[in-house]
This record gives structure tokens, sequence and C-alpha cells, in this order.
């Protein structure tokens, strides 16, 4: 066998396993009882929660805890190091929650988040950007799905 039919078949069992995980990772965010415990106020109150906790993590360079915040999906396909050397490159310096819409099984929440933006031949400027992050219900808690 030649080195590139191993790549491609490497390639192609990375993409099976990725769509079995999105798809597991969907059929256990839909499931029935997991709000009814929960009114839309509360999961609108634990989603800005975990998103607050998750941006603290990162502006305190705590990027192992940040990836703790990922839905078990999202984690697939990337280490804790690995997420944390991009996280530590996007230097984000702070983030303000300022809310979230809910539906049965997700999440909403939109932020202001300040990291440094480079400009050629000038250097690094900060500048505050609109983030919105999409969190999934799963084993009755919010879990971030990494865009």
């Amino acid at each position: 066998m030649n080195i590139r039919s191993k790549f491609h078949r490497r390639i192609a069992n990375i993409s099976a396993l990725t769509v079995a995980a999105t798809l597991l990772t969907a059929c256990a965010t839909t499931g029935a009882g997991l709000t009814q415990n929960m009114t839309g106020e509360q999961m609108q109150k634990r989603a800005v929660e975990r998103s607050s906790a998750r941006w603290k993590a990162l502006t305190d360079k705590r990027y192992s805890d940040s990836f703790g915040y990922l839905s078990d999906a999202s984690k697939l396909g990337i280490t804790a190091s690995e997420y944390g050397a991009g996280m530590q490159r996007m230097g984000v310096v702070a983030a303000v929650v300022e809310g979230a819409t809910c539906d049965v099984d997700s999440c909403a929440v939109k932020s202001h988040v300040t990291l440094p933006i480079y400009i050629k031949n000038v250097g690094a400027r900060l500048q505050t950007l609109a983030a919105e992050e999409r969190w999934v219900l799963n084993n009755g808690e919010l879990w971030l799905i990494r865009p």
C-alpha cells in the first residue's frame, strides 16, 4: 500500500468519525426530558454563566479550562494543547457577555470580545468585536459548539 492511499484512508476514517460524533451529539441534545426541569429563563442564565466563565478562563490564559467547556463533538480532531495554542494566538484581552436566547435544546450567546488586531506596518491595535456562540444542551448541561 502506498503512502497516498494510507493518507486518503486516514482522512476517510477521520471524516466518518466526525460525522458519527456529530450525529450522536445531535441525538443526545434533542432528548426529551433534559429541559423539563429548566425554564427558558434558567437556561439563559446558565448559558450566560458558562460563556462568562469560559471567556474568563481565556482572558486568564487558562486554556485547558476553556477547552473543558467544549462539547464532546467539538473536541474531536483537536487536543487541549492544540486548542490552547490557537486561543493563545487569538490573545483575548477582555470579553463581556451581553445575553443569551435559547430554544428547547440550545442557546445563542452574544458577547463583545476585545483582542489585538495586527495591522501591517502599524502593529497590534485592540479591537472589540461582536461574537456569537452556540451552546447545546447535553446530559443536563450546556456545552460550547466550536465553530
